[in-house]
């Protein structure tokens, strides 16, 4: 790493331990320790939702110094999940084709953003106790820090979220993969290319090779890769895997944007899994309350009129579920997916009426249970992957 480059880091950082540990090692992971790369990723980087606003990061330090904060800052957070979401969201577009895929990694992008926040936390709340006289400039060191690496997040959840898209598309079209039954590794269009991948530019392997289970672009940090379908031959050799930890797996198939091993996720211990499942949650509920509360959908197939309440969100979002994470996530979904769920049939039990709906997500089948009340309206209530509700 060069001179200007080492000094470069140490400015941005503050201080030579803001980050310690395996978060350290960060600015090799995203940037190779180039502050060229650094300025490049903040170029493309949207400022939407992250902590550079003044009025935000100094509640945010006035709240460590003070002691009201818990385990994760909310609107650390907040700030996090939101920028997340715009760069999942804005591949997607909600188009229904995507929804399921979109909610997974929502869901997973969301549940990065709590790990990432209690980092953040726990990093403040350590050198407040070290060096609270000079705690603003040290918090404001090291939030701006953590926002450096937020734009190499935000970067690479844009470059895997699209690699899914472009996967789906690639393989979901059987003429298309009769015409066109390879996939070619296209150079970056990166200033400062990764040497990692540059082996891999030309390569033309079959959609059914499994190669690209392992290796797509962005699936190293900050990738600028791109790759098309084509009928050119294939190649003649496959190189070696090549992949970031954190971003491993081909993201359509697994639903990940992040795995476990990214750093955040993989340092913090199992404790740090229930404060995410808390912060993520009460966000759904605070979202949920704002914008759908209130509403009525009509079903078209039964066109039953769904009333949403703040009961009916609740009992949802508590709901135990195998996917819980993408289960919540989808409560941002509901009125889509309330108006074009498959009807199934009216139940009763103990005097009470439900009326039971079908939504399918590639092989999984989910039902939508709605409750009449008291006062003669229907309302949303709740969710299962159990077929007995059909009885």
């Amino acid at each position: 790493m060069a001179q200007q480059d080492k000094k470069f880091f140490f400015l941005r950082t503050g201080n030579s331990l803001s980050v310690r540990n395996e978060l350290a090692q960060l600015d090799t992971l995203y940037f190779q320790n180039s502050s060229l790369t650094v300025l490049d990723t903040l170029r493309t980087f949207p400022v939407l939702y992250n902590l550079s606003k003044k009025e935000l990061y100094q509640k945010i330090l006035s709240d460590i110094a003070n002691g009201n904060t818990g385990t994760v800052h909310p609107d650390a957070y907040k700030a996090y999940a939101q920028n997340f979401r715009h760069a999942v969201n804005g591949v997607f577009s909600d188009n229904e084709k995507y929804a399921y895929l979109q909610a997974q990694f929502n869901a997973n992008v969301s549940r990065f953003a709590a790990y990432k926040a209690y980092w953040l936390t726990e990093q403040l709340k350590q050198y407040h106790q070290e060096s609270p006289d000079n705690f603003d400039n040290i918090g404001k060191a090291i939030i701006n820090t953590f926002n450096r690496y937020q734009a190499a997040e935000y970067n690479t959840a844009v470059a895997r979220t699209r690699t899914a898209k472009q996967w789906t598309d690639f393989t979901s079209d059987p003429t298309a993969n009769m015409l066109y039954p390879n996939l070619k590794w296209l150079p970056s269009r990166s200033a400062n290319r990764r040497e990692e991948h540059i082996p891999f530019y030309g390569l033309v392997l079959p959609k059914t090779d499994e190669f690209w289970q392992h290796n797509q672009p962005g699936n190293l940090w900050n990738c600028k890769c791109d790759w098309e379908e084509t009928d050119e031959q294939p190649s003649s050799y496959i190189p070696k895997d090549i992949y970031a930890k954190g971003l491993e797996g081909n993201p359509a198939q697994t639903g990940q944007i992040f795995t476990d091993k990214a750093s955040y996720i993989n340092r913090a211990g199992k404790k740090v899994e229930s404060y995410a499942l808390k912060i993520t949650r009460k966000d759904n509920l605070d979202w949920a309350k704002n914008h759908i509360k209130g509403k009525i959908v009509k079903n078209n197939q039964s066109n039953l009129p769904i009333n949403i309440s703040t009961r009916g969100i609740k009992e949802y979002l508590n709901q135990p579920f195998d996917e819980y994470y993408v289960k919540n996530e989808l409560i941002r979904q509901i009125p889509n997916i309330l108006e074009n769920a498959k009807y199934l049939k009216q139940t009763v039990h103990e005097g009470k009426k439900s009326e039971i709906f079908e939504i399918k997500f590639k092989n999984k089948i989910w039902y939508v249970i709605a409750n009449w009340q008291k006062d003669g309206k229907l309302y949303f209530y709740s969710i299962t992957d159990s077929e007995k509700v059909t009885t």
